[in-house]
């Protein structure tokens, strides 16, 4: 794939556009690349390590209101 160049603006955003020139590889060995590709994109989202953060954090705060309520006359 190459960069052409050309920017293309949409609203905000400006894109790069890219070109395949198909008569340097064959369509054959294209989709046998396509076919035979492992690569497995990274999954969007956050990362496991800050999930758990955000899991103790609420944890901690719900302990902290909990004690909050106790504390509270009935």
């Amino acid at each position: 794939m190459h960069d052409i160049g050309a920017r293309a603006r949409v609203g905000d955003h400006t894109y790069g556009l890219s070109s395949v020139d198909r008569r340097q590889v064959p369509v054959e060995a294209w989709l046998r690349h396509l076919i035979t590709a492992t690569d497995v994109p990274a999954p969007s989202g956050p990362s496991g390590f800050w999930r758990t953060a955000f899991d103790q954090a609420v944890r901690d705060q719900a302990v902290r209101e909990q004690a909050v309520r106790d504390a509270l006359p009935h």
